[in-house]
């Protein structure tokens, strides 16, 4: 395949040093202090929010490995030319607005005019366009997204035009989700982003400024009072992030008072969340994916039959009930509902079928079979583990279940593809072209080893057309393609629920605010206590 396209898959020191590059006094803006607790037009402005998240950051760059710890921190941080909301769309952020050229191979960006980075430094096009070109050079999480882009060119100090070597349908949404947050050229210039650089202090122009970072309790985000949104923005003093990995542990945290939002989610806590009318709890789904996924490289799941075999035995329901506590939302198709467009009715996954799922186990030839099934540690995936190893046992089907924290089962799994079956998440966004990380032979996220020349095609030419109507017949064989080798197994759709009090208004998931923020951006946050 000519394009790579985006990689997600899902502490070490910090070095925090002055700040590196030469300014003029006309380029440095004065900080004010932190405001006092104040009303400004009917909205409660001061406070600091606290929100419990599973894990430290790994990385403080926001552009060079893929680290879910800080993502939530790095999206109140920095900013992004445009952002993905909680809806999956895409809205303005430092760009005021943007022109496609008729054919379809030039965007060009308008930037705002007053916009400083968190050390008083003016943000100007020269620093888009240095965070693009080096998320390219170092290849970033992002580069893979955005391997379309021939050039940039910056006419004028607010203006900065993209020119790519071929049409893009993707290419607005894959700027405006992860990766690709503008960083000033005068900090992180010479810097290596995927190594020990990555975690150098971090600096962007988001409405929270990096504060202090307490190992293994907190990091603090105190409010920019130099926001290019406006004097009143953000609401909050600031941002206190705990960790906690454990989700019965946080959620109790969060029912006691201990912090105002809940990021680190159980669906056994759903009902007694979602009745207690003192707590929020705004639906999202996301094209986010759990799955069980084959080895396709190695016996016995490189035979179609034994695939086909642990489809068939997978019972839903059962999946949803126990382990998912019929929480979310249940896959129907090898492509997310948000992308309604694209996906091909007439082909399902497989349904319950034991005496079938039998039928393909003689044809590969077992009668009994022990396996090791890997999955991460959080909720809830050792959950659908052992719903899983139960199912299995009706095909006589010996399931161990290896637990690994997420850094070690991607190194095992994602990177090394060591592994029989795992019961891990897909994503598949912000756009529909991304299932090629998963299925392309260059996909970033490609596991399974599923190679098919066929699909590499269809994927390259439904993102050099333009239109739905255009694009759909290219995704629609696609996924006939993908049923009739089954390199995973959907189980069900990753829906959002982001538990708060009440009292927290204007949550970036809330109708009030999720069409001007991104899916993780508090700016508009503000206490109504």
């Amino acid at each position: 395949m000519k394009r790579k396209l985006l990689a997600l898959c899902m502490a070490l020191t910090l070095s925090v040093g002055a700040f590196a590059g030469c300014t003029t006094e006309d380029d440095v803006v004065a900080s004010d202090a932190l405001p006092q607790e104040r009303l400004v037009d009917g909205v409660n402005v001061g406070g600091m929010m606290t929100m419990v998240v599973r894990a430290e950051p790994i990385s403080l760059n926001p552009n060079g490995i893929y680290d879910p710890n800080f993502g939530i921190m790095a999206h109140n941080i920095f900013n992004r030319l445009v952002k993905m909301n909680a809806r999956q769309q895409v809205v303005l952020d430092l760009a005021t607005g943007y022109q496609v050229s008729s054919d379809g191979l030039e965007y060009t960006f308008f930037l705002h005019e007053n916009v400083y980075f968190h050390d008083g430094v003016r943000m100007t096009s020269d620093d888009v366009r240095f965070t693009f070109e080096e998320i390219l050079r170092q290849e970033g999480q992002a580069s893979f997204a955005l391997s379309s882009i021939d050039s940039i060119e910056t006419p004028d100090d607010y203006t900065v035009v993209f020119r790519t070597s071929y049409v893009d349908a993707s290419f607005l949404h894959n700027l405006a989700f992860q990766g690709t947050h503008i960083l000033p050229r005068h900090i992180y210039e010479g810097q290596d982003w995927l190594g020990a650089d990555a975690m150098q202090y971090p600096v962007g122009t988001g409405p929270f400024m990096w504060g202090e970072w307490e190992r293994g309790v907190r990091i603090v985000a105190n409010r920019n009072p130099n926001f290019y949104r406006g004097p009143e923005l953000p609401y909050l003093d600031g941002i206190i992030w705990g960790f906690n990995s454990d989700p019965t542990t946080a959620t109790h945290a969060f029912v006691a008072g201990q912090f105002d939002v809940l990021a680190v989610f159980t669906s056994a806590f759903y009902n007694q969340l979602r009745n207690d009318p003192n707590i929020d709890m705004q639906v999202n789904i996301f094209p986010s994916r759990f799955m069980v996924a084959f080895n396709m490289t190695e016996a016995p799941f490189d035979d179609i039959n034994m695939r086909m075999a642990v489809s068939y035995a997978l019972n839903n329901d059962e999946l949803m009930a126990i382990a998912l506590r019929e929480v979310g939302l249940e896959a129907r198709h090898f492509l997310s509902p948000l992308f309604d467009w694209a996906v091909n009715d007439n082909v399902t996954l497989p349904g319950f079928d034991l005496d079938l799922a039998r039928e393909y186990m003689a044809a590969a030839g077992h009668e009994s079979l022990s396996i090791t099934v890997d999955t991460p540690s959080h909720a809830p995936f050792p959950y659908l583990a052992e719903v899983f190893r139960s199912q299995m046992a009706a095909l006589n089907i010996d399931v161990s279940i290896n637990i690994l924290e997420w850094a070690s089962f991607d190194e095992r799994v994602i990177q090394n593809h060591n592994f029989q079956i795992a019961i891990t998440s897909d994503f598949q966004g912000p756009e529909v072209s991304a299932i090629a990380q998963s299925i392309a032979t260059d996909g970033f996220l490609n596991f399974t080893g599923f190679y098919n020349p066929e699909i590499d095609e269809l994927l390259e030419a439904a993102l050099q057309v333009v239109t739905f109507e255009d694009r759909a017949r290219y995704y629609h064989r696609v996924q006939e393609i993908m049923r009739e080798h089954m390199p995973f197994y959907i189980i069900s759709e990753w829906v959002g629920y982001y538990p708060h009090w009440a009292f927290v208004r204007n949550h970036p998931g809330s109708p009030d605010a999720v069409e001007r923020t991104g899916w993780a951006e508090f700016t508009y946050v503000w206490f109504d206590r």
